[in-house]
């Protein structure tokens, strides 16, 4: 498998040198199911394949579309450079109250986030029409099944998939026969980005699914795709039993489907009350692990959960230092001096980023806000139905939130940032459209 995964990604990184959108394609594979058994000794300074390929997309959409489109001008990529810049002052201000430990953490951390406002930029240059928005979106849908799936594989069959689990972690590598009698971290969907990630990318994933199923999407979007990357999403996310996310996605996908987006469509409606009917009323598995993990005796119930946290956010407010309020002491180092994560994005937005850290916060739910109502004032139906997704999209970040630290941490920012990006494209193609029917009407 590593051998057929280093000649896979070597051809894939060669053949974006000449079709960058077949780059773009198979980038969301690259990055979410990454074997990381590739993550040491296969590339110097463990560089990892899908580094290159994001680099050589980004160095091409510089060099080939740098006379067709002004990135610089785009605000999506001004925000995204200033989240970059805020982790930037963060750990250079949380490197020196710890007499720069952790620097070379710090230096990798502060490159990936850099991915950012990199991914904007080629998603501005190579998804410039409808062909190439539709081949965006299901390469999106279909990547995020199939981490999925492979987060359930990890789950199920962890011998089989030992290629892409995190190394270090031998409790992952023994077969579990007996979902009922396995341990907490036995039954977690890891795949190959991680519990956190996994369970961030599948919601995503199944809330983008319901969005493209929506009348205007119908028409560029097979409904087919849409349909299965939504259920094989949403159960992988129970695979990764993690209760924020689980109903963070519950109130987010039920909004969506209820109120914003599917007033004239009944097929989301009927299969969403069924199945959480069917689940709560039979003996399955899945219940199983459900009602364990929220009101279970094991260990990981809901109030322990809640009082674990309580505690840590109770403690960096007894040991943070208020001479770090102004940028705060950035996402590694924190781990450095404080030992761990804050495990909230509000708190967090001020111990990593100072008041800079919570301005910019404001700022993305603002970016949020602002672009669902110019997508509801717009006459485009593709617009008007993005904008159901921005709206639910937000708040399933703003209730996971309370748990992770969801608009810090790379991974979900970067979806946030292909959401917007996409939300750019679509208001700057609605303004083609705009001017070329003036341009008939001032002709005619």
């Amino acid at each position: 498998m590593k051998t057929a995964a280093i000649i896979l990604l070597s051809a894939g990184i060669i053949r974006a040198i000449t079709n960058p959108l077949y780059g773009l394609v198979i980038l969301w594979l690259a990055l979410w199911l990454y074997p990381n058994t590739l993550l040491f000794g296969t590339l110097p300074a463990n560089i990892r394949f899908d580094d290159l390929l994001l680099l050589a997309l980004f160095i091409i959409a510089i060099i080939k579309k740098k006379h067709q489109f002004n990135w610089l001008s785009s605000s999506v990529f001004r925000l995204a450079t200033c989240w970059w810049l805020v982790c930037v002052l963060g750990s250079i201000s949380g490197l020196i109250y710890s007499n720069w430990g952790s620097t070379g953490d710090v230096v990798k951390f502060l490159i990936k986030a850099l991915y950012i406002p990199m991914t904007v930029v080629i998603l501005l240059a190579f998804v410039d029409n409808t062909n190439s928005l539709k081949l965006l979106l299901h390469s999106l849908l279909i990547a995020g099944a199939l981490a999925a799936l492979l987060g359930i594989g990890t789950v199920l069959f962890p011998d089989a998939f030992s290629d892409f689990l995190i190394p270090n972690n031998p409790s992952e590598l023994s077969v579990l026969e007996d979902l009922d009698a396995s341990t907490e971290l036995e039954r977690r969907a890891t795949g190959a980005i991680g519990i956190v990630s996994t369970s961030i990318l599948c919601p995503f994933t199944a809330l983008l699914g319901i969005t493209l199923f929506g009348k205007a999407f119908r028409k560029i979007i097979s409904p087919l795709l849409s349909v299965l990357a939504t259920i094989i999403a949403i159960t992988g996310l129970v695979f990764t039993q993690s209760r924020g996310p689980l109903i963070g996605f519950l109130t987010a996908s039920s909004l969506l489907i209820f109120v914003l987006n599917f007033r004239g469509s009944n097929l989301y409606k009927f299969a969403f009350i069924i199945v959480f009917i069917i689940v709560l009323s039979t003996d399955n598995s899945l219940k199983v692990l459900l009602m364990n993990r929220f009101i279970g005796s094991t260990g990981s119930t809901f109030d322990g959960g809640v009082k674990k946290r309580e505690q840590i956010w109770h403690m960096f407010a007894d040991k943070f230092d208020a001479a770090l309020v102004i940028n705060g002491v950035g996402f590694i180092p924190c781990q450095r001096i404080y030992g761990i994560d804050v495990h909230n994005t509000y708190i967090g937005s001020l111990i990593y980023g100072g008041i800079f850290g919570v301005v910019l916060l404001l700022f993305i739910l603002y970016e949020f806000i602002r672009r669902s109502r110019q997508h509801l004032k717009s006459s485009s139906r593709l617009e008007n139905e993005w904008s159901s997704f921005l709206i639910c999209l937000c708040i399933f970040l703003l209730i996971i939130g309370m748990s992770i630290e969801a608009f810090q941490q790379i991974f979900c920012m970067q979806l946030v940032f292909v959401a917007f990006t996409i939300s750019e494209i679509l208001s700057n193609r609605a303004t083609v459209v705009s001017i070329n029917k003036s341009k008939i009407n001032a002709d005619v």
